[in-house]
Parts: C-alpha cells; sequence; structure tokens
C-alpha cells in the first residue's frame, strides 16, 4: 500500500504508527501498575507484559485505521470530495447542456414535419 500524506499529529509524532507507540506505552503503565502488587520483580514483567500485549493491540488499531482511511479516500474519490467536482455551478450546466440537447432534437422534429407537411400540400 502506498503512503498518502501523514495528518498534522502524525507529523508532529514524527512516526506513521502514531497508535501503535500509544499502544506500548499504555500497555508498559498497565503492566507496571498491575505488577507492582508483586513488588519490584512484578513492576518489571508486568511492564514486559504490557508492553508486548499493548503493541499488539496498538499494531491492530494501527492496521484498523489506516484501512478505514484507505477506504473513505475510496468513497470520497469515487463520489467526487477529493476528485472530481461536486459543485453545484457543475451540475447546472450539465443541466442546460441536456435541456439543450433536448431542445435541438425537438427543433430537428418541427423542421422535418414542416418538410414533410409543405411535400404533402404544394
Amino acid at each position: 500500500m502506498a503512503r498518502t500524506k501523514k495528518d498534522p499529529l502524525e507529523r508532529a509524532m514524527g512516526t506513521d504508527h502514531v497508535l501503535v507507540d500509544v499502544g506500548t506505552i499504555a500497555g508498559v503503565m498497565t503492566g507496571a501498575v498491575a505488577g507492582a502488587v508483586a513488588g519490584g520483580p512484578g513492576v518489571i514483567a508486568g511492564s514486559a507484559i504490557g508492553a508486548a500485549i499493548g503493541n499488539v493491540v496498538g499494531t491492530f488499531l494501527d492496521r484498523q485505521s489506516h484501512s478505514e482511511g484507505a477506504h473513505e479516500r475510496e468513497l470520497d474519490d469515487a463520489i467526487g470530495v477529493t476528485s472530481g467536482s461536486i459543485s453545484a455551478r457543475d451540475s447546472v450546466a450539465a443541466t442546460r447542456s441536456a435541456q439543450h440537447a433536448r431542445a435541438e432534437e425537438h427543433r430537428k422534429e418541427i423542421e422535418h414535419d414542416l418538410e414533410e407537411s409543405s411535400d404533402e400540400h404544394p
């Protein structure tokens, strides 16, 4: 998957994987608090286990976020939000063009009918 422009938060954080970082940090903090019950070694073990679990959860959330973002960009492109045009001016121009084409077709039908009637009545 090709990388797109980074959003401002990603630029500020200096990484494309903010959710992975946040998940890892949250896991370390939660593990340390849970491990504090067992003392110093529990804090260390809890931090390590929490970091691993937080990293996995953060990676999942990051991938989910990127796939949803890609899907949103595809939908925006399809309906003309990010490419093409959804402006009212263009739709009015298209409507006028269609009306002009119908009027021209109607004019040709009338001319044809007039020619036929003049051929029948010399």
